[in-house]
């Protein structure tokens, strides 16, 4: 196992961290008038892809493991601190609240996980007034499949709108979130 796979321990983000991921990213995704941390129902995440990838759900997995170890509420944002002093941190599913409903931006595996283990509650980023079209026709989590191979876009929505897509997953798991030494500082610039 390398330094950088061996985790040192788990921490919630603090409340700076957490305006600071909220600012981040409604500064890169200027397609909504509010975002926010919130604690809402699973089971009221409407998912819009239609397919969860074996390997993937492994990673989701071991994140909901990880919370459970370190006594970090799911999926509130937390920061993970490897063995070699570098730092990631974790950005909450994303879910868009359009008209009282939540559609889910990002974090398709980890919920989908949550759904399976019966778990009620979950932290998210909640994305208010979307002015962006979906990407596909809502999905029920008993449709969803489990499949191999990551699919494109287009073969992963049902009625695919191109325009729809965020961008988000790409930008969470980005450098953005990461300080890769030790003496590196978390700043506004960084996010």
């Amino acid at each position: 196992m390398n330094m950088r796979s061996e985790i040192k321990f788990l921490e919630k983000c603090t409340f700076e961290q957490i305006e600071q991921i909220t600012n981040c990213l409604q500064e890169q995704f200027p397609v909504s008038s509010r975002w926010e941390i919130q604690k809402i129902k699973t089971r009221d995440i409407i998912p819009l892809c239609k397919n969860v990838y074996t390997e993937r759900l492994k990673f989701a997995r071991k994140s909901i493991d990880n919370c459970k170890k370190y006594n970090i509420p799911l999926f509130y944002p937390y920061m993970i601190t490897y063995a070699d002093g570098s730092q990631h941190i974790i950005v909450p599913p994303i879910i868009e609240n359009r008209g009282g409903k939540f559609y889910l931006g990002d974090g398709m595996h980890r919920i989908y996980s949550l759904i399976k283990f019966d778990i009620e509650f979950v932290y998210a980023i909640i994305v208010h007034d979307c002015c962006l079209p979906l990407p596909g026709i809502p999905q029920k989590w008993s449709k969803i499949r489990t499949q191999q191979l990551q699919l494109p876009g287009h073969l992963n929505f049902e009625n695919f709108c191109r325009e729809g897509l965020t961008g988000y997953s790409r930008f969470c798991n980005s450098d953005v979130f990461w300080k890769y030494t030790e003496d590196e500082k978390w700043t506004m610039e960084k996010f």
